[in-house]
């Protein structure tokens, strides 16, 4: 959509030429005004052109990538054939190669399917199958998934994990890729010999509606500080991100093209943003001397659907519960 601005900025230099050309327009029976109509809706054309081309283009990329885990599925169930010993023998060394390949085939699933939802994001409300799992196992296999990348560089990693006060809820393969992204992006801008700490644990979100004339509107059915979401924050000691794109770090195909651009290839955090409030969750960077931190947080009871769950849906950990995306 054409922003204000820019339909200023057009139609000022419309006028413009138009006020110059004013003696022909009149001798030609034509108005300023009238010409001033047609431009808008050369304009407003355009744009429905545009609109159309950025329909056409998700499309084909909704197809691409839903053609894309086909063979990433037969990959996946080859390592497996090897892995179990059904085509032969191997050496403990070979078994290491062929479990990081069939890690790596994974984790390009779990991206090609993060991107078509992100892709369709706007068009398809896509469920989110929550089960309870300990988050700890999601990190440690994060961490093993970038321990070539983080070993490499010598990147020293700490994990400082809280215990909850409820069991936590979330689908663990949408998590393992939001935790891949973040800490992928941690350790490809963290200096050699340089670290990266993970903190997590139960906090209290204030969680709050759009301001009306200015003022928020507390949604909050008690007064109460006890948490009611858990929060995990990623630093690592790589270079900042200037203020000014901080609040649009997590949109598609944002960069800034600096020396240090931390926003890549600008799908990966904006596929960590749709995870996180696919869960019901919020997701933010902070910037500073020593680093930058990335931040999200997701309920500890499924936020305000938990009470209208029956109780099996939370005490069993073969029970899943499906909450549309927001």
């Amino acid at each position: 959509p054409v922003s204000k601005s820019t339909l200023a900025a057009f139609l000022e230099q419309a006028v413009a030429r138009c006020a110059a050309w004013d003696g022909v327009h009149q001798a030609e029976g034509r108005s300023v005004s009238a010409d001033r109509d047609d431009m808008l809706q050369y304009l407003l054309q355009a744009n429905l052109w545009l609109q159309e081309y950025d329909h056409d283009r998700t499309n084909f990329l909704a197809r691409a990538l839903h053609d894309f885990r086909a063979p990433l599925t037969s990959l996946n169930g080859y390592c497996g054939l090897l892995l179990e010993g059904m085509l032969g023998p191997l050496t403990g060394e070979q078994k290491e190669v062929i479990r990081r390949l069939e890690q790596s085939g994974k984790r390009l699933g779990r991206m090609s399917s993060s991107m078509y939802a992100l892709t369709l994001g706007r068009q398809v409300r896509q469920p989110v199958k929550l089960q309870e799992y300990p988050v700890e196992d999601c990190i440690q296999q994060a961490l093993y998934e970038l321990a070539a990348i983080s070993s490499g560089k010598n990147i020293s990693i700490s994990v400082d994990l809280r215990p909850a006060p409820c069991p936590l809820f979330f689908e663990p393969t949408q998590f393992e890729q939001l935790l891949i992204n973040l800490l992928d992006n941690a350790c490809r801008f963290t200096p050699r010999h340089g670290s990266i700490d993970i903190v997590g644990g139960p906090s209290f979100w204030q969680r709050r509606s759009r301001p009306a004339a200015g003022v928020p509107v507390e949604r909050r059915r008690r007064q109460s500080d006890e948490p009611n979401m858990y929060r995990v924050d990623i630093t690592d000691s790589g270079p900042g991100i200037p203020e000014s794109f901080l609040p649009s770090i997590f949109e598609e195909y944002t960069s800034y093209s600096g020396p240090d651009d931390r926003s890549g290839g600008g799908l990966g955090l904006a596929i960590c943003r749709t995870i996180v409030q696919s869960h019901q969750g919020s997701i933010w960077a902070t910037s500073g001397k020593s680093g930058v931190t990335f931040s999200f947080v997701f309920p500890l009871r499924l936020a305000e659907c938990s009470e209208d769950l029956p109780a099996a849906s939370i005490l069993s950990k073969s029970s899943t519960v499906e909450i549309a995306a927001q």
